[in-house]
């Protein structure tokens, strides 16, 4: 009887308690702290994150993890300080990047220099999670799930037994066939081939969502004006090959890339002359989708440099795939990069998820200052 008596007066102590400020806002950190471990942030990150979050939304701070309100916000304030100290620390090589966030100390000291190192990855940590969070977010919203919801002027490869691959654009999608487009160099060779009744693989990868594979039956094939058509029948089985692991954004950068013969080249200075002027369309801290005079080859090592906002960027990698079109003597081609340093990494998603530069500063300074051992 006792025992029950004392379980009942601390559930009632413990309720009281929570119902105070000070209570509720104890229990909304600590499932704060269990979110943000779960998403691996160090406990020192999720305690800098809280003050952060709290400076724009005290209500809102618990629902951090399923906010992109509240964690671009945060994002923009570690930006906004990194980025006011910007002439004082190299972008190229960001082991090395000294910043002192308090407001009077030499950003010589190993201690800046740590600290400096820190915040960066903590930037980095968030662009990262917010790039999980868009993905996710995609996923459920884009999902393709038949033949049928494929959408008129998609981009496919096409892959035949005998005629190789073949870059076909979907022209129009019917209830029994989709009709497609040979409109590459290939048309001219496709067009000796009898297609009726062939069997053909086709890759596509739908923009903001991710790949897929599809086996499906060619029932005709005829010259056209704008190359060589052809009718594919709708397939059943519509398998999804691979996630997107990174959001692109759509710009209209110079740049300069440099061919490599090997890996072993790869480095993040930035060239001062020389390259081959190209025009970007599209980037991501992945990769980038950019327009070249000349034809392109498949799997060449490259060096990609740019500018973003007057902030260099250097990007390391190799073309994947490319479109060559005869007529302009131009190449689309698709860069993945496999070496990026984190200072870039975080120029790019800067821009990507257009965080902008100089937004609440103040608020930003004054927790950074109060980070003594941060």
């Amino acid at each position: 009887m006792y025992i029950f008596l004392i379980v009942v007066i601390v559930i009632f102590f413990l309720l009281a308690i929570y119902n105070t400020i000070f209570g509720k806002s104890f229990v909304d950190f600590i499932r704060f702290v269990v979110q943000g471990r779960k998403k691996d942030f160090s406990y020192k990150d999720l305690s800098f994150l809280w003050r952060l979050a709290s400076a724009l939304n005290k209500e809102q701070r618990v629902r951090f993890f399923s906010s992109a309100k509240t964690i671009d916000f945060c994002i923009k304030a570690l930006q906004s300080e990194l980025d006011r100290v910007a002439p004082t620390f190299s972008t190229t090589s960001h082991q090395n990047q000294s910043h002192d966030f308090s407001k009077t100390t030499d950003n010589s000291t190993p201690k800046a220099n740590k600290r400096q190192a820190e915040m960066t990855h903590l930037l980095t940590k968030l662009y990262n999670y917010r790039t999980r969070f868009e993905i996710e977010l995609k996923e459920e919203q884009y999902h393709t799930k038949t033949t049928s919801d494929i959408e008129a002027r998609q981009v496919c490869m096409l892959l035949s037994e005998k005629v190789g691959s073949i870059y076909i654009r979907i022209e129009e999608v019917g209830k029994d066939s989709i009709r497609c487009i040979m409109f590459d160099s290939s048309a001219s060779k496709a067009s000796k081939h009898k297609w009726h009744g062939d069997y053909a693989q086709v890759y596509f990868w739908r923009k903001g969502d991710a790949g897929y594979f599809f086996i499906s039956k060619v029932l005709s094939g005829k010259a056209v004006k704008d190359g060589y058509e052809i009718l594919i029948s709708h397939s059943s089985e519509l398998r999804r090959t691979q996630k997107r692991k990174s959001i692109r954004a759509a710009c209209r950068f110079d740049g300069a890339l440099f061919p490599l013969h090997s890996k072993a080249e790869f480095n993040e200075k930035y060239e001062k002359k020389g390259g081959i002027n190209c025009k970007i369309r599209d980037i991501s801290e992945s990769g980038a989708m950019l327009h070249v005079k000349g034809k392109a080859e498949r799997g060449v090592n490259i060096k990609l440099q740019f500018k973003i906002k007057n902030k260099k960027v250097v990007m390391c990698g190799s073309i994947v795939r490319f479109l060559y079109d005869e007529a302009s003597n131009t190449s689309k081609v698709h860069f993945n990069a496999t070496r990026v340093s984190e200072d870039a990494h975080n120029i790019i998603l800067s821009f990507v998820y257009n965080i902008i530069e100089g937004q609440r500063p103040d608020i930003a300074s004054s927790l950074f200052a109060d980070e003594e051992d941060f």
